[in-house]
């Protein structure tokens, strides 16, 4: 890939026009001055990755007036023979997608030949142009950032820590160990697709140099507290989430004990900058999410800082944290009380627990009424009947919904997860609370009826995100493969925690299997069975 200098960052309304850009956002002075609609900036990615080989080329291409001393005027009228290129390419071929065609590996050492037709009068002229070497973790970097991080524009999709990736993978150094860990999150999430099973090798053995890189790291007191350790532990994390091994789970979570403990160090410093607070923020939903696995808050959660320390006006998903960072806690009360004998003593410990799971039931509602209408789905389709045969069904019985961008779907089947842990709070409680009765509690009949619609609502979204019907989670310019990649992946969680509620049907279990299977299958995420591995004993046809 030949680079052909410093681009110009202007909008695409300025460089139509060729003149000189402010940059302003969301409109540019110059657009605003003419009343012209401003066509928007680039993406950071095209930026670090512009490919501007064929742009050179052409400009070697173009014809050249050639002087002679013994020239006349009789040779003014005559054409300049343009000269033909012939490429020869000694490298091997990669197998990497790219923009839906295959992507041969950059060359070693690719030539250029410029050959000019032989001429009585003229020797032969070779120009030979050599083009930088360009590695096989960069090309599939270029892929990552343009399909996996890329980066959205607008307020409410600008969300997690990759969108702040780009730019610091720019701005470090080769070698270095966010580049490394970057490279190995990039190339573990592209073989997952269907041909790209061999880069697991080559990820595997970059994931491998990134840890010892990050074993020095740490030593450092100031590497590892810094944005650039943080990124590439959450990195690492992701590496271990798409690898999806016997013992990638425990893996991954020594990588969230490891951000939890980089958090921590760093103190409230690291609110100042956007960059900073949005990797904070990540870390902490990881924290939660491992805390949630375990069913117990962790000993980061519990070390006594103040991990609610960020406001949530700017955040929808920072607020849901806030909101469910006490469920861990309550799912070891309610586990520990339950394991008592019952008695007074312990019934009246649980009553309280059983009161505040309900509060924080009632918080998270409040806070989904409290969304705009662009957070909530609409209806595209809707299937009047169960499945004949729901392991293989595309939809389920109800509505088919879809969303404005996938990361507001994603959020709100976050909140559905985590309706459905604290409505197993509150049931299980009830059940051990009132083992004859509990079916006639009106607490248990309004959180039954809550755990059955949120499962509801995660198998109307299914088809959104696994690209079935007329709708489907995807950004511009996104390869299909990598769009139904990406939404297989997104659904995992909050399929496993649909699957893992024994109060659903069983055909609506096997809906939610299947739809694991084909995530597995289709999508190539086989961690999306191993997960969901618990729940066989329902009877799964050829389990």
């Amino acid at each position: 890939m030949v680079y052909g200098g410093k681009p110009s960052r202007g909008c695409g309304t300025c460089k139509k026009r060729k003149i000189k850009c402010d940059e302003g956002r969301p409109t540019c002075t110059q657009c605003e001055k003419s009343s012209r609609v401003c066509l928007g900036y680039k993406d950071e990615a095209d930026y670090i990755f512009r490919n501007q080989t064929e742009k050179v080329i052409t400009k070697t291409r173009k014809p050249r007036a050639t002087k002679s001393a013994d020239s006349t005027n009789s040779h003014k009228g005559n054409e300049v023979t343009r000269p033909k290129a012939v490429t020869t390419d000694v490298s091997t071929t990669l197998p990497v997608t790219l923009n839906g065609t295959q992507l041969e590996s950059t060359p070693n050492n690719q030539l250029v030949l410029m050959q000019k037709p032989s001429q009585s009068d003229f020797d032969a002229l070779t120009t030979i142009c050599q083009q930088p070497s360009f590695s096989i973790e960069e090309e599939v970097v270029n892929v990552y950032f343009r399909n996996f991080a890329r980066l959205y524009r607008t307020q409410d999709t600008v969300r997690g820590f990759l969108p702040f990736l780009a730019p610091m993978y720019g701005n470090s150094q080769k070698g270095s160990l966010l580049r490394t860990a970057t490279h190995a999150a990039a190339l573990c999430a592209i073989s997952q697709l269907p041909d790209q099973k061999p880069l697991q090798y080559r990820a595997a053995d970059t994931y491998g140099k990134a840890m010892r890189i990050a074993a020095e790291a740490l030593r450092d007191p100031v590497q590892a507290t810094s944005d650039e350790t943080l990124q590439a532990t959450l990195l690492l994390c992701l590496y271990e989430s798409i690898k999806a091994t016997d013992h990638s789970i425990d893996a991954w979570s020594n990588h969230v004990e490891g951000a939890s403990a980089i958090v921590q160090s760093r103190g409230t410093k690291q609110l100042e900058t956007e960059q900073s607070l949005a990797l904070f923020r990540a870390a902490r939903t990881h924290m939660l999410i491992n805390c949630i696995r375990q069913g117990k808050p962790t000993r980061q959660l519990e070390a006594g800082m103040n991990w609610l320390c960020d406001t949530t006006e700017d955040d929808p998903l920072a607020y849901l944290t806030h909101c469910t960072i006490e469920l861990p806690s309550l799912m070891e009360k309610t586990r520990r009380v339950s394991e008592r004998q019952r008695n007074d003593e312990s019934m009246a410990d649980m009553e309280p627990l059983i009161e505040r799971a309900c509060h924080l039931e009632a918080t998270m509602q409040n806070w989904a009424a409290s969304l705009s209408d662009e957070w909530l789905p609409y209806t595209t389709d809707y299937i009047p009947e169960k499945p004949v045969d729901p392991l293989n069904a595309d939809a389920w019985v109800g509505p088919v919904h879809a969303f404005a961008d996938a990361h507001k779907a994603s959020v709100l089947n976050k909140l559905h997860s985590c309706h459905m842990l604290c409505a197993a709070v509150i049931l299980n409680a009830l059940e051990w609370l009132r083992p004859y009765d509990y079916p006639m509690d009106d607490r248990y009949i309004h959180t039954r009826w809550i755990e059955q619609r949120t499962v509801d609502d995660i198998c109307s979204s299914v088809p959104f995100f696994l690209g079935i019907g007329r709708q489907r989670a995807r950004t511009p310019d996104q390869m299909d493969t990598i769009a139904d990649l990406i939404g297989g992946y997104s659904l995992i969680w909050p399929l496993h925690a649909a699957a893992s509620c024994p109060r659903i049907s069983k055909d609506q279990w096997l809906y939610i299997y299947g739809r694991l299977a084909k995530i597995a299958k289709e999508c190539g995420l086989e961690q999306a069975l191993i997960i969901s591995s618990d729940f066989k004993d329902r009877s799964v046809p050829g389990a």
